[in-house]
């Protein structure tokens, strides 16, 4: 913070992006950004999240296996 550019917690970035005032609520003065676009910020955000949601997936779909038995 060198107090040249305004800077905003996560939540608000996240909020105006889908088109929200700072609470949360809709904010018709702001134009919402595509889903994908929302999605590639917050996995290059929180790239943690995607290889979760990968090892997740792989357990989901009965393909990894734990303990010597196929997780279903």
């Amino acid at each position: 913070e060198d107090g040249t550019k305004e800077t905003i917690t996560t939540l608000a970035a996240f909020y105006q992006l889908c088109g929200r005032d700072v609470t949360g609520n809709v904010d018709q003065n702001v134009k919402s950004v595509a889903y994908g676009k929302i999605k590639k910020w917050f996995l290059d955000l929180y790239p943690e999240v995607s290889k979760n949601s990968r090892k997740s997936e792989v357990i989901l779909s009965g393909t990894e296996v734990v303990n010597n038995e196929k997780v279903a």
